[in-house]
């Protein structure tokens, strides 16, 4: 199938990352006139054509978006026709690092792997999951020391942050200050959008602190995890995800996957 891209962004290197990724023929150099308002490629056909049905491109745009947003594919994700644009945070720099892959890694702009992500979202491509979490945790103290805790309906619940270290050791984490709390704390989820095959584009790589699969404990790591570079072919965690993985797989299985069969245009 073709996939038509207006680029006014100028991240080749995402368009590029994602047409290596996806089975599609991307054709990512159209210009802004060879669409109309609605982004319909083939606007201008004879009515003698027989192919009746309007292609629609996708328009990648630079805007300020909101805080924690690098990109966004407003109206997505959905079929090229409902997706109105493809966004990227005019905050984003051009900083190289090196995403995971089938093959090892792939080096390129960090723009450039939010722009394959937010296309992937373009074409009816979702997360693996949508269920990490944003909390609040307050410190308070409870027997005589000082506790992370949280609200869950009328109850005050102690909750443990530790380390990720070496297999079968909790090394807690203490708040420092009375007022230390951890306020819109961003905790992934097991099955969330970190969930999945390490590798994955549609795999977040933010997160600092994710649930414990057993108990209460939140726990966290250090590790720079590294954005994906291929689409999945399955639900099964791999990487930072495997069963083997210690304390615990980090965020386990997707809820969605195997990206790689969703993709179309």
């Amino acid at each position: 199938m073709d996939l038509f891209v207006v680029d006014t962004a100028g991240v080749s290197g995402g368009v590029e990352l994602f047409r290596k990724a996806t089975d599609l023929e991307v054709h990512g150099k159209v210009q802004i006139d060879q669409i109309d308002t609605d982004r319909v490629i083939n606007f201008n056909r004879s009515p003698e054509v027989g192919n009746t049905t309007d292609q629609h491109g996708l328009l990648i745009e630079r805007r300020a978006l909101g805080s924690g947003l690098l990109g966004q594919a407003a109206g997505g994700p959905g079929l090229p026709a409902f997706v109105r644009r493809v966004f990227l945070n005019t905050s984003l720099t051009p900083t190289s690092v090196s995403g995971a892959g089938a093959a090892g890694t792939a080096s390129a702009a960090m723009e450039s792997f939010v722009a394959a992500h937010e296309l992937l979202h373009g074409c009816n491509v979702y997360h693996h999951g949508e269920r990490d979490l944003r909390i609040d945790l307050i410190v308070k103290e409870v027997d005589g020391k000082l506790a992370y805790t949280a609200t869950q309906g009328a109850s005050t619940l102690v909750i443990p942050l530790a380390k990720e270290g070496a297999c079968g050791r909790q090394e807690l984490i203490a708040p420092p200050g009375r007022d230390a709390h951890l306020r819109n704390l961003y905790v992934a989820a097991s099955g969330g959008q970190h969930s999945g095959v390490q590798g994955c584009l549609l795999r977040y790589n933010l997160a600092r602190y994710y649930e414990g699969s057993s108990s209460l404990v939140i726990w966290r790591h250090t590790e720079a995890e590294p954005p994906g570079s291929l689409l999945c072919g399955a639900a099964g965690g791999t990487g930072v995800n495997a069963p083997g993985h210690c304390p615990q797989p980090r965020y386990g299985d997707a809820k969605v996957g195997c990206c790689k069969s969703r993709t179309s245009s």
